[in-house]
């Protein structure tokens, strides 16, 4: 009996030592708190397949000065893990924008080729919606939220197999022009 006892406290301790290692080290709370922003301030997530059945996340945040995107994946077990593709931008302003460019490696005729999105996020410059129409070189999505009286944009373009490169400042151009 004093053996069955002694193995259950042991495998309790297990077990809580390893809840409290998750909620520390790997939970998506924890990898949020890191950049400075609680899992409250998550406006929207978007998720990008990749080709190796692995899922990008990629999460908006806003607190009340600061603007983040976070790129993180889904490991094994329920682990999260963050990638160096992150953007915080800190005290929010109408000229800082936080930008994050994911590469997704696509097979076609035989061969790789990336495609390449980029997401960016900031204020808006004035109280209506910027017109983002994008051109023949980018496919463009944008929205746009409300947090603690700022409005902000978060835009998603992808990037054609036409093109080479682009840079958030060809995808912004597009909307100061409209």
């Amino acid at each position: 009996m004093k053996k069955i006892l002694i193995i259950v406290t042991a495998g309790v301790l297990l077990l809580t030592g390893t809840l409290l290692v998750y909620q520390q080290w790997w939970s998506l709370s924890s990898i949020i708190h890191k950049y400075g922003f609680y899992k409250e301030d998550t406006i929207t997530t978007k998720s990008l397949a990749m080709p190796d059945d692995q899922t990008y996340h990629i999460f908006l945040l806003a607190d009340q000065h600061n603007t983040g995107i976070l790129v993180a994946e889904k490991a094994s077990f329920g682990r999260w893990k963050a990638t160096p593709l992150n953007s915080i931008v800190a005290e929010r302003s109408r000229s800082h924008y936080g930008t994050a460019v994911v590469p997704v490696a696509k097979f076609a005729n035989g061969g790789v080729y990336f495609e390449t999105h980029m997401f960016i996020a900031g204020p808006l410059n004035h109280d209506e919606g910027q017109q983002i129409k994008g051109n023949a070189d980018f496919d463009l999505s944008v929205e746009y939220y409300s947090k603690n009286g700022d409005k902000i944009m978060f835009v998603h373009a992808v990037q054609n197999a036409r093109t080479r490169s682009m840079s958030s400042v060809q995808v912004l151009q597009y909307g100061q022009e409209a």
